[in-house]
């Protein structure tokens, strides 16, 4: 839960600093690579909200499902949290490279950590095993 929340946390601070990203991406790139850089955090958020939304209430109300659900959505989810880990450069000349790197690297590892836990927590079910083991039977 402590992941998705940070994750939510990322995006709606980008949102709402957008126009200083805006700013540093044009003073950093030019007009028309920030236009693409501003266009594409949105629509990273776009794809990301309902996700870590959805996810947040399926540990909430324990779904029984999110294992099932979470190997399917994971594939997605590493590409949307790989790219997403890259933001962190932008907090850079806020922050510092001491504490934007760990960042960084925290934001690389987290998906990674995540799907350990939901592993763990929402284990995939084994067909029951049938016959014997030793190909005998037991006569009683």
């Amino acid at each position: 839960m402590l992941i998705e929340g940070s994750y939510l946390v990322s995006y709606v601070a980008s949102l709402h600093y957008l126009i200083w990203v805006r700013m540093l991406a044009r003073f950093s790139f030019g007009p028309t690579q920030s236009f693409t850089i501003t266009s594409l955090i949105v629509l990273w958020c776009a794809l990301g909200l309902p996700l870590r939304f959805y996810l947040c209430f399926a540990l909430v109300f324990d779904y029984h499902l999110l294992g099932e659900k979470f190997r399917r959505l994971f594939p997605f989810m590493l590409l949307l949290d790989e790219v997403w880990s890259a933001m962190t450069i932008f907090l850079i000349p806020k922050i510092g490279l001491g504490l934007g790197f760990p960042l960084f690297v925290l934001a690389v590892y987290s998906p990674f950590a995540q799907r350990t836990l939901v592993r763990m927590a929402y284990p995939e079910k084994q067909p029951p095993i049938t016959g014997d083991s030793g190909g005998q039977q037991k006569s009683t």
